[in-house]
């Protein structure tokens, strides 16, 4: 009897196992299925580089900042065990992650690199406590002559916010600092009308707090069709921002099942951060983002970690790693910023097994756009992509740095 009800037992067990078994393979199959129809995301630049790590040799400098030590202190360490630093926290990542880089270098005559740890974005509207050209020049020229020998192209900095005038890097140094500079968003007229020039620059992706989800078929969890949350009358630095978010949210009141949310960031009745918006983003089919203070917002990178399909309204957006990394018509749907009645027809056009691919597109862009804070690089993450898009752009750079006759070790 026992050995009846044993045999039982076993072939009960064996049963679930084996519809476990079943079900596992059923949603690998469908996981290699999304990803062998559309195709990955990611370019044959960052297959061929992405197993390798670049020999670039960094000097670090050391700067005199007492503002920055104590703003960054409240604003980037500790918040990081929270996971709750700031949006432009890899102005932090970079040069910490330096600190550690096997490749430093402690003799200038040695480097590939120069970094100037400055975090910009700690000094927005404070730029008279940060200012290059009166504050931070100087201390690099008394390190030596490594800045001036050859006009500082090739020096790093960053500062992950767009440039204006009462920040550190101002538009006038997104343009003519010869230096390679990682911004928050880019000057879109500058790109175009001297693209040469613009090289020099980066734009680098903001701080996503929110975790990672990793279901990409999930439209039966997601009963809000459109999603929206931040200012619509927003008269900050970019007037484009206002007439583009206001045809929006004009558009999406006729959505059925739309959620439109006008808040500001730190209003203290209206503020965005009074609303659960990750769980209403985690609940949207699509998320809407549009034209900011500058054409990237913080909210595009938002939705890649709740896979919210993201619909921008941004003509002149700079995405992150664009055709040298990453190729975002895999990954987002862009129409053009004054014509919001696209919203709908632009929704419409996915089928379910659209939105599967790209959901499964917006997941593998995880590592190389999350901020992480090992300070360690690793193939693929968002600082193996820092080192090697500066060293191609030493590549560029490097037969103008000679400035003097070569010396021969025969005379």
């Amino acid at each position: 009897m026992a050995c009846t009800r044993r045999r039982r037992v076993v072939g009960c067990l064996g049963y679930f196992i084996g519809i476990y078994f079943v079900i596992y393979m059923s949603l690998y199959a469908r996981q290699f299925q999304v990803e062998t129809e559309l195709g990955s995301c990611f370019t044959k630049h960052y297959n061929y580089f992405v197993s390798k790590m670049p020999p670039l040799k960094i000097y670090l400098y050391n700067l005199s900042l007492p503002y920055q030590i104590k703003i960054a202190h409240h604003q980037y360490v500790q918040a990081i065990p929270g996971n709750l630093a700031h949006t432009t926290v890899f102005e932090y990542i970079v040069p910490k992650t330096i600190e550690y880089y096997k490749h430093r270098v402690y003799d200038p005559e040695d480097a590939d690199l120069f970094y100037v740890p400055l975090y910009g974005a700690i000094f927005n509207q404070h730029r008279e406590i940060g200012d290059i050209d009166k504050i931070i020049l100087p201390q690099l020229r008394e390190a030596g002559p490594y800045f001036d020998r050859s006009d500082g192209i090739d020096h790093a900095w960053t500062q992950m916010l767009f440039s204006h005038n009462n920040i550190p890097i101002t538009p006038y140094h997104q343009h003519h600092l010869p230096s390679m500079i990682t911004l928050g968003d880019l000057d879109y007229n500058y790109t175009v009308t001297n693209s040469r020039e613009s090289l020099r620059n980066s734009n680098f992706p903001l701080t996503s707090n929110i975790n990672q989800v990793d279901i990409i078929d999930s439209d039966n969890t997601r009963p809000i069709t459109a999603f929206f949350i931040g200012q619509i009358e927003l008269s900050g630095f970019d007037e484009q921002a206002t007439p583009i978010r206001r045809g929006m949210a004009e558009e999406m009141h006729r959505i059925p099942h739309a959620v439109i949310i006008n808040a500001k960031r730190y209003d203290p009745i209206h503020s965005v951060y009074n609303y659960n918006f990750s769980r209403m983003m985690l609940s949207s089919e699509y998320c809407i983002v549009p034209h900011g203070d500058g054409p990237t917002t913080k909210r595009l990178f938002d939705t890649f970690r709740t896979l919210c399909i993201p619909i921008v309204l941004s003509d002149q957006i700079r995405f992150p790693f664009e055709n040298l990394f990453i190729d975002y018509s895999k990954v987002v749907i862009q129409i053009p910023a004054f014509h919001p009645e696209d919203i709908g027809v632009a929704m419409s056009l996915p089928n379910k097994k659209r939105r599967i691919e790209l959901r499964a597109n917006m997941l593998r862009l995880s590592d190389i756009l999350a901020q992480k804070f090992t300070f360690k690089p690793e193939s693929g993450d968002l600082m193996w992509a820092w080192l090697w898009v500066h060293y191609f752009k030493l590549a560029t750079v490097a037969a103008s740095k000679r400035r003097t006759l070569l010396a021969s070790p025969y005379l």
